[in-house]
């Protein structure tokens, strides 16, 4: 039985429905790790799917509600002009190659064989915060606008995703990942973050206030604010805008969106 969700998480599942001329197929998981996640169809299927787990709660409605608002920013634009960003054994390589005097840095605290898993592990997170965030914004910005019954549920989740944010400032996380990832990770959630309390009206970078990366996330996130296109066409610009003033050109690709794996 899918979960029981707000009148207007509805009303946007309808409208995915009706832009996307797909369905949407709930899966019940005991112990998803998270409260729900939302994936768009894939090559040949007809049903966008939302996994959620079976012991949510009305957290349910802010992660149903974003991962249908990053699908409808895809389908809003027209067929030719929809991509994906995508990870691949090239940008993995590129990766790779750029960071190999870190990761030997790192593989004397981890030992070779963990490095491995581990690299990829820091690859993959940094690519999807780079390409999540820059769209998140718009997202966030536009549920908060439209959605004001789920202001109460959005500032709740949006503050557990601030609460680890803020882990990524310690020593540890410093000394125990590559200094890139980090130095990038931290830019990306103070502009992140810096956008998001101006316009929910909250307070989340005072933990920044004392940092490097108060300079570079001030920047970033002037950028996004000036710069920032409509639609899907802006969050393709402005996560190219991200990955060049973060350092991670070359980390990811696009690719037309019925060509993802």
């Amino acid at each position: 039985m899918p979960p029981l969700l707000m009148d207007s998480v509805h009303a946007l599942l309808e409208r995915l429905r009706a832009r996307s001329g797909g369905t949407v197929r709930f899966e019940e998981r005991e112990n998803h790790p998270v409260q729900a996640t939302v994936s768009m169809a894939g090559r040949g299927e007809t049903a966008h799917r939302i996994v959620y787990r079976k012991s949510h709660d009305n957290g349910i409605n802010h992660a149903v509600a974003g991962g249908c608002a990053h699908i409808l920013r895809l389908f809003e634009a027209p067929e030719g002009e929809r991509f994906v960003p995508v990870s691949s054994r090239r940008t993995l390589m590129t990766f790779l190659m750029e960071e190999e005097e870190d990761l030997r840095r790192l593989s004397s605290v981890f030992g070779r064989e963990k490095i491995r898993d581990m690299a990829v592990m820091w690859y993959e997170g940094a690519v999807f915060q780079l390409t999540r965030m820059p769209p998140d914004i718009m997202v966030e910005k536009g549920l908060y606008d439209t959605l004001p019954e789920l202001r109460p549920v959005q500032a709740r989740m949006l503050r557990q995703q601030w609460r680890s944010a803020i882990n990524v400032l310690t020593p540890d996380a410093r000394q125990y990942m590559p200094k890139r990832i980090h130095f990038a990770a931290n830019v990306m959630n103070f502009a992140f973050f810096k956008i998001l309390e101006d316009h929910l009206r909250l307070d989340w970078t005072a933990p920044y206030m004392k940092t490097i990366f108060l300079f570079d996330g001030g920047e970033l996130a002037e950028i996004t604010r000036r710069e920032y296109g409509e639609g899907h066409a802006g969050d393709r610009a402005m996560i190219d805008r991200w990955a060049s003033k973060v350092g991670l050109e070359g980390w990811f690709e696009w690719i037309p969106w019925r060509e993802r794996p």
